[in-house]
């Protein structure tokens, strides 16, 4: 198995902070940090994200041996070991959101953030974290645009069991992908997406971009159709244009 025995806390302010911290000093690979709250959670850009008691909060450390330019296909990895757990555990319907959240429904349960340490152009090491709303109460900012996998199943479901069932479906996925590379996922990766084949809109900065999401390539980027022809987008933040 990847992971070592979690390292569990109370509250910290960020799960991902000490996990980069460890990776930073020569920690193994699989290193997990686990928190019951977290007071300076953070998503990509930097986003505050809510992790009140109830819900999964956690990262991770990877040592892979690959280049700088594959990172890209980390994040839809993760993103489909942890839609298969939550399938999986809670015999619900999840999609994958591009770049890096689980949605139910058109609402958020679960977003991914990779960050990364690099010697040259090799990668040193990935700390990923994860927040997964699970049992915890959502600010009512929060009520239109995110759902927790209480109200989703009407009771009290284990985030224990949820971790467990991650852990199993990463382990199997990331060895795979050493093995043979990412291309062997992105025929699962399409078929679980939210959006696919739908008009959306992709902000990247200051830009925005339209077009028809085709789901992603073996890159990891994102393909748009537009009318000028095929774009292929390395980061931004989608939504459905409609």
């Amino acid at each position: 198995m990847l992971f070592l025995k979690p390292k569990r806390f109370k509250v910290v302010d960020s799960t991902q902070k000490i996990a980069k911290e460890m990776a930073a000093k020569n920690c193994p690979q699989g290193l997990i940090i686990v928190a019951d709250r977290q007071k300076e959670s953070y998503g990509r850009l930097g986003r505050s994200w809510s992790a009140g008691v109830g819900g999964l909060w956690f990262s991770f450390v990877l040592r892979p041996k690959i280049s700088l330019q594959k990172i890209l296909v980390i994040a839809p990895l993760i993103a489909i070991a942890l839609n298969k757990a939550i399938k999986k555990s809670f015999k619900i319907s999840s999609k994958i959101k591009w770049p890096n959240d689980i949605l139910i429904e058109r609402k958020k349960v679960a977003g991914i953030l990779v960050e990364a340490s690099s010697r040259g152009r090799k990668v040193d090491w990935l700390v990923i974290g994860i927040g997964v709303n699970v049992n915890n109460r959502l600010p009512n900012f929060l009520q239109q645009t995110a759902a927790t996998l209480k109200q989703v199943c009407g009771k009290n479901v284990s985030k224990e069991v949820l971790l467990e069932s991650f852990a199993r479906e990463f382990d199997l996925c990331y060895k795979k992908f050493l093995k043979v590379g990412f291309s062997s996922f992105v025929n699962f990766y399409n078929k679980n997406l939210s959006f696919y084949n739908r008009e959306v809109i992709v902000f990247t900065d200051d830009l925005s971009q339209a077009g028809i999401n085709k789901g992603i390539a073996k890159t990891g980027k994102l393909v748009l159709k537009m009318p000028q022809g095929i774009k292929r987008v390395s980061a931004g933040t989608l939504r459905l244009a409609d």
